[in-house]
């Protein structure tokens, strides 16, 4: 996954210096400039999978995580995940 990431952020340098905006989203640290814990981290992956495997749509990846939709934006707001990836 690592290395998924360095991949995407080395293309979209465009052969300069790798920045944060350069970064995936979803794997960027939180605001604070501090890392994800590994907890965290996992939090986001699993987040992550239900949105992709529901097409971006947070009523149905919260259905299928088991949550309601509003502790489920919460956490997406919490990681630092970028909200407008997703849709509804």
């Amino acid at each position: 996954m690592a290395s998924a990431v360095l991949s995407t952020a080395i293309s979209r340098s465009m052969g300069f210096d790798i920045r944060l905006e350069h970064v995936p989203d979803d794997y960027r640290a939180l605001g604070s400039g501090r890392q994800l814990t590994s907890l965290e981290r996992s939090e986001r992956d699993t987040i992550v999978r239900a949105l992709d495997e529901a097409d971006g749509n947070k009523s149905l990846a919260a259905d299928r995580l088991e949550v309601a939709r509003s502790p489920l934006y919460r956490t997406i707001r919490a990681l630092g995940m970028d909200n407008r990836r997703y849709g509804s």
